[in-house]
C-alpha cells in the first residue's frame, strides 16, 4: 500500500504525464530535497481553501510546487507543502 507521501513524491519525481495523456502546467517550483521533509501535504488553490493556505504557512509550512492538474471535469490549481 503506497501512503499520500510516497504517491506525492513519485508525482513530483515522474517524468510522465498524467493518467489522461495530459501534463500539469506548473506554476511554480522550488526545488527542495523530499528526503528531509518530514511531512507533504496538499490543497486547491481557490477561495474555499485560502485560508487553509495562510494557515499551513502561518505553522511553517514550505510552499514548493504549485501547478495546474487536469481531471474528469477540468482543469483545476493544487499546491503541495513540506514541513522540515
Amino acid at each position: 500500500m503506497t501512503t499520500e507521501i510516497e504517491m506525492i513524491r513519485e508525482a513530483l519525481q515522474s517524468q510522465q504525464t498524467s493518467g489522461e495523456g495530459l501534463q500539469a502546467s506548473i506554476l511554480y517550483n522550488q526545488n527542495i530535497d523530499l528526503q528531509l521533509a518530514k511531512e507533504i501535504t496538499t490543497c486547491y488553490v481557490n477561495d474555499d481553501w485560502a485560508l487553509t493556505i495562510k494557515e499551513l504557512i502561518g505553522n511553517g509550512w514550505k510552499l514548493f510546487r504549485m501547478q495546474t492538474e487536469f481531471g474528469i471535469n477540468g482543469h483545476y490549481t493544487k499546491a503541495y507543502f513540506a514541513k522540515f
